[in-house]
């Protein structure tokens, strides 16, 4: 048996949630984040980063198994 699985994209609402939390952070500037330095409208549409002062957290997306029987004939 082979086992796949399938990551579902972070909904654009996450990103959105994401970028107003951080406008309403003293550290946001001009899109810029002064904690990391990052490019914010980018950093929050990656589902791996976080925010360094801890206000989201990476996205952990649902994630699908498929189960796959193998054919044994080959072996």
């Amino acid at each position: 048996m082979q086992i796949y699985h399938e990551a579902v994209p972070m909904p654009k609402s996450v990103a959105e949630k994401r970028l107003n939390i951080c406008k309403s952070c003293k550290k946001y500037k001009l899109g810029i984040c002064l904690h990391c330095g990052c490019l914010m409208t980018l950093k929050t549409k990656i589902q791996h980063e976080e925010c360094p002062e801890n206000k989201w957290k990476f996205y952990t997306p649902e994630i699908k198994i498929k189960y796959v029987e193998s054919d044994n004939t080959n072996a």
